[in-house]
């Protein structure tokens, strides 16, 4: 089940996801060689290369790789509203530096 909620230009809807048989599972696009596999955004039954460091992310973007997390820039001023809207950076969590309060 998928959730959208409050963003502008989207309504508070219910996406439903088909079931992952093999039928859905036979249109999935072939996934790169040589990374990290993790399965696609939204329902999931697909699998995708994962987002590597540096690499731009946010709440309704693919998943950033193992060891890493979407956070928004060094200094960003709006936080959420960047993830929100896809403005993160996958990086190592132990580098962010969130603005003084």
């Amino acid at each position: 089940m998928t959730f959208v909620w409050g963003l502008p230009g989207f309504s508070a809807s219910y996406v439903p996801c088909e079931p992952c048989d093999q039928k859905a599972m036979s249109m999935c696009p072939p996934v790169r060689m040589g990374c990290q596999v993790v399965k696609e955004p939204g329902c999931g039954c697909c699998l995708t290369c994962a987002l590597t460091e540096g690499q731009a992310c946010g709440v309704y973007t693919g998943t950033c790789g193992q060891g890493l997390r979407c956070l928004p820039r060094n200094g960003e001023e709006k936080p959420l509203h960047a993830l929100l809207y896809g403005k993160g950076v996958c990086m190592n969590e132990k580098l962010y530096k969130p603005l003084p309060r």
